[in-house]
């Protein structure tokens, strides 16, 4: 059995079951930061977009407005405490994970968990696209083959926000879908 080590993305992680596989609530999976840049560019537009001034947002997110305009410029020289992470999420109305994987960080898995990860994501999809009520007429498994990864992660992604929003009431999606919501 192999113990080389892969890095798989925070979004790769979707729910309890997962944080469960890759063993991130036992502290099985390391967490470690890359430099990647453009993170600082990424949440300047996020914060612009919602017409959050500068002490606006350093206010809601709990740090100095020069701090956060220091972020802006050169997000990625160093990573941030986790909690500055978070707040700027929930700040920004932003997926925690999203947020997480622009600014660099990674899991460390072993290579036989993010395969187990693909497999579980691979057979959601499956299970979802081929369950009778819900699938496209005439789609069969064969029809599987054609969603590449990204694809089949950003159609779950999408059922389970329409899902969520159905439960909590949000916008009607069919309307949505004929123009009549613009949101």
């Amino acid at each position: 059995m192999s113990r080389r080590q892969v890095l798989i993305s925070p979004l790769d992680i979707d729910d309890e079951e997962d944080l469960h596989l890759v063993g991130a609530r036992k502290r099985e999976a390391k967490l470690v930061w890359l430099d990647v840049p453009g993170f600082g560019a990424w949440i300047l537009e996020k914060r612009e977009g919602l017409n959050l001034s500068l002490r606006k947002a350093g206010e809601r997110v709990g740090v100095s407005h020069s701090y956060l305009a220091l972020i802006e410029q050169d997000g990625g020289q160093r990573p941030l405490a986790m909690e500055v992470y978070r707040r700027m999420a929930v700040t920004y109305d932003l997926d925690e994970r999203e947020v997480l994987d622009r600014a660099g960080f990674r899991y460390a898995v072993v290579e036989e968990v993010a395969e187990r990860l693909r497999d579980l994501e691979v057979d959601r999809f499956a299970r979802l696209m081929l369950y009778e009520d819900l699938r496209p007429s005439d789609f069969t498994a064969g029809h599987l083959e054609l969603f590449p990864p990204a694809v089949r992660k950003y159609i779950i992604d999408l059922v389970q926000n329409v899902d969520e929003n159905a439960r909590n009431k949000g916008p009607d999606v069919l309307a949505i879908m004929d123009g009549e919501d613009e949101g």
